[in-house]
């Protein structure tokens, strides 16, 4: 969906990083992959904007 141009995704990644937060976990491949997902995002939104 992302690189088909999607500009609003379900946000599981987004999800999982909360729920590990609250348990006292913190995981750097997890937040690697939710900074892709908001930078692919915002190149989706860019270009609907446009």
């Amino acid at each position: 969906a992302l690189f088909g141009g999607a500009a609003n995704i379900e946000r599981v990644d987004r999800l999982v990083q909360a729920i590990a937060a609250a348990r006292g976990m913190h995981l750097e491949v997890l937040d690697e992959v939710v900074t892709l997902v908001d930078v692919r995002l915002e190149l989706n939104r860019g270009k609907k904007a446009a």
